[in-house]
């Protein structure tokens, strides 16, 4: 999915998380729905940046046009249909994820910032 986001020229990557506060409750009760109610669906999480009105006074912020999400997004439902009832793909571009058991490397972790910052829209994708 990822990479037929960024086929269609809309930077996109991997992440192991959905977030906090909304996004994540969305996600986890999307997961225990499946796990519940719905075993035979696959679910996941999109998350997409601010469009650049909602950051003018934000510096910094990440934002996308709504035009660029639109496409980011039809690009992965696209991905999505064309792999139903195949095996799902292991993470392509997927930063590892940092685990408070692991020793801190202040220079590593830097270079994972920075390469998650080239990639606001993250893709949060159960597999399995």
């Amino acid at each position: 999915m990822v990479t037929a986001v960024r086929e269609a020229g809309i930077p996109s990557g991997v992440s192991n998380t959905a977030g906090t506060f909304v996004c994540n409750h969305i996600m986890y009760q999307v997961q225990y729905m499946i796990d519940k109610e719905f075993p035979n669906i696959k679910g996941g999480f999109i998350h997409v940046p601010f469009i650049p009105e909602q950051v003018i006074n934000k510096p910094g912020q990440p934002a996308m046009s709504l035009t660029d999400m639109t496409k980011g997004l039809t690009a992965a439902i696209e991905a999505i249909v064309a792999y139903d009832g195949k095996e799902d793909l292991k993470a392509i571009g997927a930063a590892p994820h940092i685990k408070k058991r692991m020793r801190s490397n202040p220079e590593r972790d830097r270079a994972l910032t920075q390469e998650q910052r080239k990639y606001p829209s993250e893709a949060v994708v159960r597999t399995g």
